[in-house]
This record gives C-alpha cells, structure tokens and sequence, in this order.
C-alpha cells in the first residue's frame, strides 16, 4: 500500500503593544492512504476463465474463493475490502488575542474547521466478487456432513452463494465546525489567581460530498430517505443546534511557599464520534445470489446459475429514485436495478435531533513540598460523561422469547402451552419485525447514555538534585458507563447494550477499569566520574563516569471478568445471558485448563437453564441471570523494566552513545483473564492463555558527530 501526508501552514504574530498581542494561524493537512491486492492491475479472474469480474482497474484481480468450515476464509483470493482509497483532507484557521490589563490577562479567539473525508471501498462481497462453498449442495437434508462436503463443492463448481459489490456511489463526509472562546486569568493577590472561561462550540450537520451520497432509514414507514434527492436536505434533516456552551474555571491557592491548593471544572464537547454513519444502501450496493431451497444451486435474478464456469452477469446497480425515497420490499428473486428495503439488511437510522455529548470535569489537588527536593501532591479527579452515544438496535427483542408475552395460537404457542414454553420464532418480539418482518438490525445513532468515573490519585515525586529524579504514583478508580469501551457485536464506535431486556443493567464498570494502579520509576546518575563523589580519575571517568540508570515498575489490579452465559433458554435476541450468581466470588488461583484448578470458584456461579448441571438450581426459560456483565476482578498485573545509558566521548566532537535495556526483567507471567463463559462446563473459571511478551534485553550503541 501506499501512504502519503501532506501538511502546509502559515503562522503570523503581530504586536500591537506589549500589552496586546494577535497570533494568527492557517493550515491545511492532507492524509491519503492506498491499499491494493498484491495482483492489483491484472486480469487474473478472467485468465482463469471466470467471466464478467475483471472490469476496470478497481475490479482487477483474483475472485475469493470462500470454502468456508475450517478454511481460511477466503481460502484464494483477498479480503473483500480490498482495493480501497481513502483521503483526509482538514482546513484549519485560528485567531488567538492576548490582552494585559493590570492584574488580568485576557485570551479570546476563534477556531474554523473544514473536515473532508473520502473512502473508496467495498465490504459485503469484495469489488472481485466471492464464490462460497458450503456443504448444502453436496449433501442430503438429513445426513451428517464434514469439512469434505464444502471441498467437493468447490471441486465441482457447485457454490451456495456467490456475489459481488457494486461500485455507486463512494462514501464521503463534509462537516464545518467554529469555535470561539474568551478566558480571564485574574491575579487577585500574590497568593491566589482565578481562571474564568467560556467556550462556544457550532458544528454544521456532515453532509456527503454528492446528492445521493447519505441514506436514513424512517422505522415509522420502512423506507429510505436519500440525502440531497427528490428535495430532501443534502444533511438529512439534521438540527443545528446553537446551545453548545463550556464554562471553564480555575484557581490556584498559596497557603505558603511550600503548600498550595489547586481546582478546577470544565466542559468539554466532544466530536461526533462516526463519520460512515449514514452509508446505508443504495450507497452501499451488492448484487448477490438466491439459493430458492437448501441443496439447491444458487441463480442470480435473471434466473442464471452462478457458478465459476459461467461468471459473473453484467453489474446491476439499483436506481436512485428521483423522489429520493426508497420504498417497497425486495422481491425474491430481487428485480434488477431496481432499489428496494432488505427485510435481512442491516440500516442505521439517524437521529435528526442529536446532541454533541460532553464531559464535565473537575480536580481538586493540594501540594506539599518537602525536605530534601521531595513534593507530595494528593487530589481527587471526576467526570461525567453527558449524552454519552450508544448504538441501539431498535429491533431488538423486548421480551424473552417464551408464550407468555406472545399470542396464543402463533409462534408456536398454544392455549394450553406453559407460559414458559420457548416459542419458535421471536419475530412479534422485535419491533421491526413485528412491523415489516425485519430481521435485520436497525441501529439507531445514537442514543444518548451517561459515564462517571472518580479517582483519589497521589504522586511522590523528587525533583532533580543529587543525581536523582524519583516519581512515585497511586490511583484508586472507579469508571461506570452504560457502554464500555467493548461493544456487544455493534459498530459504528459507538457500542451496544448488552441488556435491552433491562437497560439500567447496562450501568457497568468499563472492561479496562484497575481499581488500583501503583507506577514508581526512578532516573539516576551513577555517583561516578568528574564532578562526582567517587572516582575522579580520568580514566575512571572515561570508564565509571556519565552512567544513568532507570527503572519503572508497574503493578495494577485485575480488569473486571466478562461474564457470559448462553442465551438459548432466555431467547431474547439482542440481550446478552449472564450467570446467576448463588455464591460469594473467592479467589483459587489455579492456572491452566481442566483438569488442572480453576482461577476463581465457579460452585458460586450457575448458568440459568431448565436444566441445569449438578449443585445448580432450575431456572425457567425467560430468566435473565442476576448478574451484570464486568464484574469483580481478574489476575492483576505487574511488570519491571530497567536501562542503564552511557556517552563516551571519543573527541571533542565524537561520542559513542551505550545503551542497554531489559524489558519484563523479573519475566513475571502476565495472565490473561479466565473463561468468564458459564455454559462452558469445561473452560469456565479457567485461565489458558497470558498476555505481554517475555522477558527480553537489547543492546545497542550510536556514534554521533
């Protein structure tokens, strides 16, 4: 691949006093980056007698040949997302102005910025296509089959899907975006200066770089809207909003010399957090196959076979309606060129009211300073996440899939069934379904969560004198969010629930919180040589002299354990099954796979099932564990590293430059986390893998001149 950036800026400082000061900034930036297929350019597909794939430079090269059960996928060919262009390109100019008046000093300024993003790539099938084999086509309805079944349908041409993107129009994002702010650093005496600050903050809704170019799906008429087309609003209709204010104050206290108290709160907004967000079809087009009935060849809508021996058909792009509205169902067989809903396509739908989401912080430290260059500084540290965004599948189920909460006589479910009984198609359960027999995802961007996250931090540090520069560090934590940084299958950077079942569980600590977090690390020069205590000979301080070493070590507290349960007798797709937990958690410390010990004690743990192993209660079907899904926490971590520097002077102008580092010295193992899975009779609790490298040492020396 190839990747390139350019960068040019102009930067203007003028004095009109020594009181009053402009600098004046304008720049552009530029980032493209190109990745091709290693056959990028050829004819390869058609050389091979697979027709109808090689059609320009973007469509070169080999068709993916997909074999699929244990293959490597694809086993020939390349990743579907192969070629692909992409370019950034960001317009910047600001103005800052300084102004001093007495004990004030005044800041204000303006922040303009032009965003520009431009993607050219497929996903679904490759630009080349892709020829799936299965085990359908070479197999009765009711025999057993093996990895053999998907080979023999490879060997004789006999694929159960084959399909191919297709080329429409190329994703891009265009968004404006002003900022100004004022701020007053005021000196109200020798011991105490207060910060005030107001930033305003617009951003313009993205819109894409051509009509046609975004797509919102409308879950109140199960239709298309295309932005730019038939006269509806190239920004899809979002609102501008003009409220975006962040208040800013500080202050800094000097009880005396050696003790100072310090605080603060902010707002800060934060950017919208996707830029493929409306890329819904017809942006995106694929031209696939239909596989009528199991075993069944696959044909393309002509009524074609597909197979490699007679390629690919002639590519059939969907038409934009002029309306700029896509609605109706797509046929099976779909009709060509003409666009249609997906009842089995994923569509994102994009809030029109949607509000930047924001972090208020805040700190309050006091700083001591002690004996012999020493400073302690202890201070409590929060946020909270405001309007935080989560991707929320609109058709995820709202009920467990069992009778109780469908109608007699449907989804399997007669009057005289349990209540408990799990039904046979959840599809009354999931709104989307239950109105347009979606079975798709239908993710609404976004809806908005909150986070919270206090911290009581402490540092020990030794400024520089003797040689010595000490820095010892504490923090005890804790983050909460309704997402974490782990989605739950979603995308978009913008996560999922795991419980929409009961969406208040989703309130969790992050999967990457530590509640304790311990850093020392120490830089010193070795007492040695001219000028030091010990050892002043010049050839003791060609040999001894001008050493430093350093050490950091770092010992954490485990990460929250991911816990899981299956979900089959729950039936509630989109909420993930966790454990019931019936014990309290201890600690056992085993290491390895069965039969060797598990890590923690998996008797307090039990998956909620009808029939559930030995020493577990019985659950009925519906029942969501009792547990949320981080929690408690994993194997902690701890780690050492260490150098030793050195410079010889050769001459006065030529030195050779000595270095010598061991990282992981102590080759502590790093474990992993253990199976948090409780459906996995065999792997639960257990811990079968380790994370971080061993312990390594390098060496190395540099001439300079």
């Amino acid at each position: 691949g190839e990747q390139h950036v350019q960068s040019g800026a102009l930067n203007h400082t003028h004095v009109f006093s020594p009181s009053l000061i402009v600098e004046t900034r304008a720049g552009v930036s530029h980032y493209r980056n190109i990745a091709r297929n290693s056959d990028y350019g050829s004819t390869a597909s058609d050389d091979l007698g697979i027709t109808g794939v090689n059609l320009d430079a973007f469509t070169s090269g080999l068709t993916a040949i997909d074999i699929q059960n244990g293959f490597s996928s694809p086993m020939i060919g390349y990743s579907a997302s192969l070629p692909w262009d992409r370019g950034e390109t960001n317009i910047n100019a600001v103005t800052n102005w300084t102004k001093i008046h007495r004990n004030h000093t005044f800041k204000w300024g303006v922040d303009f910025r032009r965003l520009r993003d431009d993607l050219v790539q497929a996903q679904t099938f490759g630009p080349r296509g892709v020829f799936r084999f299965g085990n359908s086509t070479t197999s009765t309805p009711t025999s057993s089959t093996s990895r053999g079944n998907n080979f023999a349908a490879f060997l004789i041409d006999a694929p159960t899907e084959v399909g191919r993107d297709v080329s429409v129009i190329s994703g891009s994002w265009r968004e404006s975006e002003l900022f100004s702010y004022a701020q007053d650093k005021w000196q109200l005496s020798s011991k105490l200066t207060m910060d005030f600050g107001l930033r305003w903050e617009l951003y313009f809704p993205p819109t894409p770089a051509q009509s046609g170019g975004y797509s919102n799906y409308d879950p109140t008429n199960n239709t298309l809207v295309l932005a730019g087309i038939g006269g509806n609003p190239l920004n899809l209709g979002r609102d501008t909003l003009y409220h975006y204010f962040a208040p800013r104050f500080g202050l800094a206290y000097r009880f005396t010399e050696k003790f100072v108290l310090r605080g603060g709160f902010g707002i800060s907004y934060e950017p919208f957090p996707n830029n493929q967000y409306a890329w819904n079809y017809p942006v995106r087009q694929a031209n696939g196959t239909n596989q009528l009935t199991a075993g069944a060849l696959p044909t393309w809508p002509s009524g074609q076979i597909a197979s490699m021996g007679l390629g690919f058909p002639a590519p059939a792009p969907a038409a934009v309606p002029s309306n700029g509205v896509v609605s109706g169902v797509c046929q099976v067989p779909p009709v060509p060129g003409v666009a249609c809903i997906g009842l089995n396509s994923q569509y994102n739908v994009i809030d029109k009211n949607f509000t930047q989401p924001y972090v208020e912080s805040w700190n309050l430290a006091v700083e001591r300073a002690l004996p012999r260059n020493f400073v302690l500084t202890v201070a409590y540290v929060g946020n909270h996440g405001v309007d935080i965004p989560m991707d929320y599948d609109l058709n995820a189920a709202t009920a467990p899939g069992i009778c109780q909460f469908v109608a007699a006589g449907t989804a399997g479910c007669q009057p005289t069934d349990p209540p408990t009984k799990l039904v046979s198609s959840t599809c009354s359960l999931r709104p989307m379904c239950a109105l347009y027999n979606r079975t798709a995802a239908t993710d609404f961007l976004f809806k908005p969560t909150s986070s919270n996250y206090h911290a009581l931090q402490a540092r020990f540090n030794h400024r520089t004198g003797g040689g010595l520069l000490l820095t010892t560090s504490y923090t005890f934590s804790k983050a909460l969010a309704y997402r974490s940084d782990v989605g739950d299958g979603g995308g978009n950077d913008g996560g999922s629930p795991s419980f929409y079942l009961d969406f208040r569980r989703n309130y969790m600590q992050l999967s990457n919180n530590r509640r304790h977090t311990f850093v020392q690390s120490i830089v010193y020069d070795l007492p040695f040589g001219k000028g030091k205590p010990l050892l002043h000979s010049r050839w003791a301080t060609w040999v001894a002299g001008g050493w430093q070493v350093s050490t950091v070590m770092t010992v954490m507290s485990g990460r929250p354990l991911d816990f899981s349960a299956s979900g089959t007798a729950l039936n509630a797709p989109g909420t993930r099954q966790t454990p019931d937990q019936v014990g309290a958690f201890r600690v056992l410390g085993g290491i390895g796979p069965s039969p060797n010990g598990a890590w923690f004690d998996t008797a307090s743990f039990c998956p909620v099932s009808s029939t559930p192993p030995t020493g577990c209660p019985a659950f009925p079907n519906g029942t969501l564990g009792n547990m949320s899904r981080f929690k408690f926490a994993g194997p902690r971590y701890f780690n050492l590293d260490a150098a030793m520097f050195k410079r010889f002077p050769v001459t006065e102008r030529v030195g050779l430059e000595f270095r010598a580092e061991a990282f992981s010295i102590t080759n502590t193992p790093q474990f992993d986390q253990p199976n948090a899975n409780a459906s996995d009779s065999v792997g639960f609790g257990h811990i079968t893998n380790t994370i971080g490298g061993n312990r390594s040492l390098e060496l190395g020396a540099k001439l300079t001149f």
